[in-house]
């Protein structure tokens, strides 16, 4: 049995194509609002500069954000969930064992940011001490994408540990999803 595990952050190889994108069509917008000399043109273009020029700067802000390395650990009965970026770690969570009474495999919602990741898929974690589902993939409060693989890796990680795991959570959650 491994005791240790890691994967990576769903996360789509466009954004820095569509930020570049994006921030060439709103200053080829804003060139049009500036040459325009019609006030109703001049605004649909200052308009639409500034919807790109948006897009652009929440595109860089992913970009810049980069993918997360989630790495799992088993260490004393505990399960440990390290995240880092750029080789830098930046939260450590630690969940006990014993205290884990099912876990499962859900679909994410998909949200604009998500649309580029395609469907993402988390883990929830069923605590024994706790009726509220916990997502073990959270980071700063925002669960992160990963694939339908990483998770079933991940399922198959704590499965190895004796922990309750609900069989057709992958199945369920993926007829919901779009995918084939």
């Amino acid at each position: 049995m491994a005791s240790e595990l890691e994967i990576k952050e769903k996360f789509s190889r466009y954004w820095r194509t569509l930020t570049a994108l994006l921030a060439l069509i709103s200053l080829l917008f804003f060139i049009a609002y500036w040459i325009q000399s019609d006030p109703f043109w001049g605004g649909i273009f200052r308009l639409i500069s500034f919807i790109c020029f948006a897009g652009a700067v929440i595109g860089g802000l992913k970009v810049m954000e980069g993918q997360h390395s989630i790495q799992l650990q088993l260490e004393n009965g505990h399960l440990g969930v390290r995240f880092f970026k750029k080789g830098e770690e930046l939260q450590h969570d630690l969940f006990e064992l014993d205290n884990i009474a099912n876990v499962r495999i859900e679909s994410i919602p998909t949200y604009f940011s998500d649309q580029l990741t395609y469907n993402g898929y988390s883990v929830v974690l069923e605590l024994k001490d706790s009726d509220r589902p916990l997502q073990l993939i959270e980071l700063n409060s925002r669960t992160l994408s990963i694939s339908r693989e990483d998770a079933s890796e991940i399922v198959e990680f704590l499965g190895d540990c004796d922990i309750p795991v609900e069989k057709n959570s992958t199945q369920n959650n993926h007829k919901d999803s779009g995918e084939p």
